[in-house]
Parts: structure tokens; C-alpha cells; sequence
């Protein structure tokens, strides 16, 4: 979920950076899950980072990674799929009744 989060507020900053409206995003799904921490501690401050791999305008990757930010440690790390289309009426219109 924090990369999720991150991901998305990375997307509506560069959306805005360009003058353009922020748009609603799915998560599709998420690949090579790993996870480095089995949970984490109650208080720990993390540092949760995302990087943009792919983007065609509508589909879009994204390299993610939580951090321990006292120490550095690797926590967690995946790859995130989204979904943003530009017409979101035209998805909604596709949807079954």
C-alpha cells in the first residue's frame, strides 16, 4: 500500500508538473514482491521510493522500494502496474449494467 501511494502521488506530481490535470489510477497488480523485513516495528520511520520504468500515457511501471530510514536497510522492493486512462466516462461506459 505505501508503494501503491507513493506511485500515485509520483504520477499526479508529474501530471501537474506539466500542466495537466491529475487523473484517477488503478493498481493493476504488483511483480516481484519481495519482501526483506518480516514486519515492520511499530514507530520505525521508513522511506518508501518509487521510479518510473514504463509509460505510454494510460498504462504505466514503477520500480518501488521501502527503507528503514534510520539505517538504510532494504525492507521491501516490487515492480507496480497502473492503469490511468485519459477518458475515464469511456471505461465507466464499458462497464456492465
Amino acid at each position: 500500500e505505501y508503494m501503491a501511494q507513493c506511485a500515485a502521488a509520483h504520477s499526479g506530481l508529474c501530471e501537474r508538473a506539466r500542466g495537466l490535470p491529475i487523473r484517477i489510477g488503478f493498481l493493476l497488480g504488483s511483480r516481484l514482491a519481495t519482501f526483506h523485513a518480516r514486519a515492520f516495528e511499530p514507530g520505525q520511520e521508513l522511506e518508501v521510493a518509487v521510479r518510473e520504468t514504463w509509460n505510454d500515457g494510460e498504462l504505466a511501471s514503477f520500480a518501488c522500494t521501502v527503507e528503514d530510514s534510520a539505517s538504510g536497510a532494504l525492507l521491501a522492493e516490487c515492480e507496480l502496474s497502473a492503469y490511468s486512462p485519459k477518458r475515464l466516462a469511456d471505461v465507466l461506459e464499458r462497464q456492465p449494467r
